[in-house]
């Protein structure tokens, strides 16, 4: 239990050149692999940043098209529309010269009989 209340100058100063060789470089092995972690993380990290980016462009792109898409089918509604009300006007203009005609042949009809 003395071992445990040892300083960590004591505790070096009881190593051989050898020990303090080997625990410096197990030292610098955790330090490496630590350096690695750290530095696997920070790309791990950039990459979700450049994600995060993508995934905001691809929200704004969506949401372009979505408005698009409503405004084409607004604009589709409207000429549909357009395209009923002159239907509408054509057939009304049709009847009209419908019953020019009919009134016309009649007025002739009665014109030839009056002229017998």
């Amino acid at each position: 239990m003395k071992d445990a209340f040892l300083s960590i100058k004591q505790i070096y100063e009881k190593c051989t050149k050898e020990e303090l060789i080997v625990k410096l470089l197990l030292k610098n092995k955790t330090i490496d692999e630590a350096e690695k972690c750290i530095t696997d993380q920070e790309i791990e990290i950039k990459e979700l940043g450049q994600d995060i980016k993508r995934n905001r462009t691809v929200q704004v792109l969506y949401k372009k098209v979505k408005d698009l898409q409503n405004q084409t089918e607004l604009l589709l509604k409207n000429f549909s529309i357009e395209r009923e009300q002159h239907q509408a006007e054509i057939l009304t203009k049709d009847i009209k010269i419908d019953k020019i005609i009919a009134s016309w042949e009649k007025c002739i009809e009665t014109r030839n009989k009056l002229k017998k």
